[in-house]
């Protein structure tokens, strides 16, 4: 958040209108954009309508400050048309900045759409919830935005990250790449299995978000790093949402389900947690469900267990859940 911050004072210093948002994002980032002097214009869906809209919006003469987007989204992973907004920001000449945290950089690399990356390192960079550090980059590819971008940050910068904690960070991030690995394989191993069950009709698991099963994943595959010899295997992540036929079956799942609770993401521990009922289930709950963020959704940030683990505490806790509603 700070970096969010940070950026977003030293853009609202460059250029005036509202930030425009696609798809789910963090509801301090939400809120943030929404107290802002520019206020926010949100596109929920992320999808080509509503790109199609944005860029009426544009023609007819809309103001926007900077695109803000993440990508994947946090918490049902669904993914906008990049390539097409790189091309409105170049017509229109707005910022098109990008949260690459849920799927990571190790896995994707947007440096040849977005003028700003920005990551949560608290989450799998750090990958151990012991330390909280946040990074926003600036493309020097995009000579247009490099140069105002640079300069207004610098003149405004001042270090606040501790010493100690960086020396922290470093040394958890020596694991980043293997443990990305063991991510993008459970996270994938989850999300088949939950996919599996979902197209039997007659099973309370209705759907899970994680690509390829995620709105927008022909848009996020192209971004995708190649395989190399120190990481052979880039993925999607670590995060997938599982949604229930309803929020009685979603509850019994998640008191059943032998994970740690809470809200982080990126650990070295299987976290679950009803995100969506906790963090808007009373700030305008109907508003988010309509672009997917439902009450009967469980999102589980997968850790570094072993995989059949995994797979053998989500069965068991679907057995309970099915006996308990």
């Amino acid at each position: 958040m700070a970096a969010i911050t940070r950026l977003h004072e030293a853009t609202l210093q460059l250029r005036a209108g509202p930030v425009v948002v696609f798809g789910a994002v963090f509801h301090s980032t939400y809120h943030l954009f929404e107290e802002s002097e520019g206020g926010i214009r949100h596109y929920g869906r992320a999808n080509d309508a509503d790109v199609d809209d944005f860029e009426k919006y544009l023609e007819e003469g809309g103001k926007c400050a900077y695109v803000f987007t993440e990508f994947p989204s946090n918490p049902i992973l669904v993914s906008v048309n990049l390539e097409r907004l790189r091309r409105l920001a170049d017509k229109y000449h707005f910022f098109l900045v990008v949260d690459d945290t849920c799927a990571s950089f190790a896995n994707i690399d947007l440096l040849g759409v977005a003028d700003v990356i920005i990551t949560s390192l608290t989450k799998a960079f750090s990958g151990y919830a012991d330390v909280m550090a946040g990074s926003l980059v600036l493309n020097p590819n995009r000579t247009l935005s490099y140069a105002p971008l640079k300069q207004t940050i610098s003149s405004r910068f001042h270090n606040e990250l501790f010493e100690a904690d960086a020396a922290h960070l470093l040394a958890n991030s020596e694991s980043y790449l293997a443990r990305c690995v063991i991510h993008n394989r459970n996270a994938t191993a989850l999300a088949s299995y939950f996919h599996s069950l979902s197209l039997d009709a007659a099973s309370p698991v209705a759907q899970v978000h994680y690509p390829p099963h995620s709105p927008g994943s022909n848009y996020l595959a192209p971004f995708l790093r190649k395989p190399t010899a120190e990481y052979p295997a880039p993925g999607y992540g670590y995060l997938l949402s599982v949604e229930f036929g309803t929020v009685e079956q979603a509850a019994a799942f998640y008191d059943a389900v032998n994970f740690f609770q809470g809200p982080h993401i990126g650990a070295h521990l299987t976290i679950s947690m009803p995100y969506n009922m906790m963090v808007y289930g009373k700030d305008d709950p109907e508003v988010h469900a309509a672009y997917g963020l439902k009450p009967q959704q469980i999102r589980i940030t997968v850790g570094l267990e072993d995989q059949e683990v995994l797979l053998q505490r989500c069965a068991e806790a679907l057995s309970k859940m099915e006996k308990t509603t």
